[in-house]
């Protein structure tokens, strides 16, 4: 099965795209290789979340997806391991929009997401 193109779609589509797409790897040496993928998805997900609160309204119907992708997150297998647990930690988010962590920490993607969908 082929998941949408990066940043099409709603953004409920595009976070069970990305929840797709971890779900189909096998083993951490293909999340790894899929990173770049899933970076790009979350941050196009994070900046569509940030242009919908620039305008006053909040993106609809998220709870679901992200719920699921949480949940994909905690039941993959290859994140358990002790090499898995620093992906699993930069993929997963404390509930609320954005997600706690788009790309390797302290990186100009990951303050420049976070600083984009912060609710003020």
């Amino acid at each position: 099965m082929r998941t949408a193109t990066i940043g099409s779609g709603s953004i409920a589509d595009q976070l069970n795209a990305t929840a797709i797409l971890l779900k189909g790897c096998a083993d951490l040496r293909e999340i790894e290789y899929r990173w770049p993928r899933l970076v790009r998805a979350l941050e196009g997900c994070a900046d569509r979340a940030a242009s919908v609160r620039s305008r006053g309204g909040e993106p609809a119907n998220l709870d679901g997806s992200l719920a699921w992708l949480t949940e994909v997150i905690h039941a993959h297998p290859a994140l358990e391991g002790p090499g898995g647990e620093p992906i699993r930690g930069e993929l997963l988010f404390d509930g609320d929009w954005p997600p706690r962590a788009c790309a390797p920490p302290h990186s100009r993607t990951r303050r420049r997401v976070a600083a984009a969908t912060h609710r003020g």
